[in-house]
């Protein structure tokens, strides 16, 4: 049987409400909407056996050093931002661009915002320092 359509839902509605309300129920104890809401949603708990289903358990992810803090070890950010001789300062800013976009604290998360902060200082200042060897 196909399911009925929306307005005929709101006919059966209106019918049984208006059946109701004859009989002295108001709107607020009739069934007519709930009646004809059941005829096209399936209860919650209906399985094939009867029986409800048993609840879904998620498995427990595996997050990569995601209790690591983030190393504010100028020599690493050093080596993270791969800073080389002869970069033109469009390069630079890319370079800068770029770090920012992995290791911004408003980005990083909400583990490590200190050391995010911290990171993002470092790197700045090692930028700023190659700038200022190429720009007059």
């Amino acid at each position: 049987m196909p399911a009925p359509s929306f307005e005929q839902i709101l006919d059966e509605v209106a019918t049984a409400e208006a059946a109701l309300a004859q009989n002295g129920a108001g709107p607020r104890s009739s069934p007519g909407f709930w009646s004809a809401f059941a005829r096209i949603v399936p209860p919650r708990s209906a399985t094939a056996g009867g029986a409800r289903k048993k609840p879904v358990t998620p498995e427990p992810m595996d997050l990569p050093d995601a209790a690591q803090p983030p190393s504010v070890d100028p020599a690493v950010i050093l080596d993270e931002l791969g800073l080389r001789p002869g970069m033109t300062a469009a390069e630079l800013q890319g370079v800068r661009r770029s770090f920012a976009r992995r290791n911004h604290p408003d980005g990083y998360g909400h583990d490590f915002p200190v050391q995010a902060t911290t990171r993002m200082q470092i790197a700045n200042a090692l930028i700023d320092q190659a700038l200022k060897k190429i720009l007059p």
